[in-house]
């Protein structure tokens, strides 16, 4: 579990410099030629990519958080035993 923590926190930080990366060029294309038809389509799709990137985010944030939740689910199916707790049988 460790290392799919680990590998989603890469994976956050990669997105992070890509949102960055996406709000410069955003930036660069208003501050150019904010009134052209050519730089106003590529505004329009390089915002869309920013919001699917910050979905991923959200997305990876949440199974960031979800992690230890599966993690205790699977070490209780996996470490209690069939037959339940270890009860003393006495009538």
């Amino acid at each position: 579990m460790a290392t799919v923590a680990t590998s989603l926190a890469v994976i956050m930080a990669f997105m992070q410099k890509l949102k960055g990366m996406l709000m410069l060029v955003l930036l660069g294309a208003y501050m150019v030629m904010p009134q052209e038809q050519q730089v106003q389509d590529m505004v329009f799709m390089v915002r869309h990519q920013i919001l699917v990137v910050q979905l991923l985010m959200v997305f990876m944030e949440l199974l960031t958080g979800l992690l230890p939740i599966m993690a205790y689910i699977v070490q209780v199916m996996v470490f209690t035993p069939a037959h339940g707790l270890n009860r003393p049988t006495s009538n």
